[in-house]
């Protein structure tokens, strides 16, 4: 069986990915690392530096027999620097927008 993975570099991707060569899956993964590692992604999968909005990536689904769609833009703001900006006094809040 020849399994694609978009978004392979990231948490979610790269465990999967790395379970199904465990059973023997062949791996095809796909990311443009925007937020995932390259050294998460098991050796074993075929990696494409790529993104999916980009048509080259077109053949690796002809072969593939189930594609897993993880890839996704971030749009969650980062927890720590939020939790700092609720923080400030109200003055450097506005000093910092200037």
């Amino acid at each position: 069986m020849r399994v694609l993975i978009t978004g392979v570099a990231g948490f979610i991707g790269s465990n999967l990915a790395t379970r199904l060569v465990a059973d023997g899956t062949e791996v095809v993964g796909i990311d443009n690392l925007s937020a995932g590692l390259r050294e998460h992604v098991h050796p074993a999968v075929s990696f494409h530096h790529e993104d999916i909005r980009s048509r080259g990536i077109a053949p690796l689904f002809v072969r593939a027999d189930a594609v897993v769609h993880l890839a996704a833009k971030n749009c969650l703001a980062d927890p720590v620097e939020t939790r700092a900006a609720a923080r400030r006094p109200r003055t450097q809040k506005m000093a910092s927008r200037r």
